[in-house]
């Protein structure tokens, strides 16, 4: 009899195991795949992808997989405290994350902040990044530049450094211009650096986005010494 009972619950949880829904199986075989080792700022998920890739993309973007069947070439995700990952940024069509384009979706710092030969910079890695929240941007960087060193066969390191840089400083009272009567639409606007010209549109929102989306496309730092408070302007590029 001990040895029925003993049969009986070994049926139950072969059952059980093979209980589990489609949903349930994908995401255990993709968090396997894309889960940063402990103690690791950063994860790269090398090609090929697993299949379950794709049912992660198309839970996460009904919308965009319906648009765009194929999937993207790479994606950032984040890896959260409880174990879920996130979609932080996906490629498409652009092919592979350049160690530049890597470097600023993992740790979102300006590109002029992050300096180096423009080969190295411009070399690639293939496949799909895993970042740890809240890991410290120094740990991220020193994974990164582990993984392009691997595949460039050369020693990158990533070095902190103090340098001087020139600026552009915003001064006075910014004033938003008045929306399209006619339409309705958001005024488009030209904001110049030197001899270099942005079109903008104007929204409402925090003013030191507007610097922070301004440094990134003129790649130059932007400092804010208006008057207008930060919680009264936006500009979306």
């Amino acid at each position: 009899m001990n040895t029925r009972g003993f049969g009986r619950r070994r049926r139950s949880r072969s059952r059980s195991r093979q209980h589990l829904s489609p949903a349930a199986q994908w995401r255990k075989v993709l968090h396997a795949a894309y889960t940063t080792a402990p103690g690791s700022a950063v994860h790269l998920v090398a090609v090929p992808f697993p299949p379950e890739r794709m049912d992660f993309y198309r839970d996460l973007n009904p919308g965009q997989a319906n648009a765009s069947p194929k999937g993207p070439e790479a994606m950032v995700l984040r890896a959260e405290p409880d174990g879920t990952l996130k979609q932080s940024s996906m490629t498409f069509g652009s092919g592979r994350f350049s160690l530049i384009a890597a470097a600023q979706s993992l740790t979102a710092l300006p590109r002029w902040k992050i300096e180096g030969k423009a080969q190295l910079l411009e070399s690639t890695l293939d496949g799909d990044f895993v970042v740890t929240r809240g890991a410290p941007t120094k740990l991220i960087l020193s994974g990164l530049a582990s993984m392009i060193s691997i595949a460039s066969d050369q020693n990158v390191r990533f070095v902190p450094f103090k340098a001087e840089r020139d600026v552009v400083v915003f001064t006075g009272t910014p004033k938003l211009p008045l929306p399209d009567t006619n339409t309705g639409d958001p005024p488009t606007f030209t904001v110049t650096v030197s001899d270099r010209n942005r079109e903008l549109n104007s929204k409402g929102g925090p003013l030191f986005n507007v610097l922070d989306i301004l440094g990134v496309s003129f790649n130059t730092p932007m400092i804010n010494e208006t008057t207008v408070s930060n919680s009264m302007m936006f500009l979306n590029v």
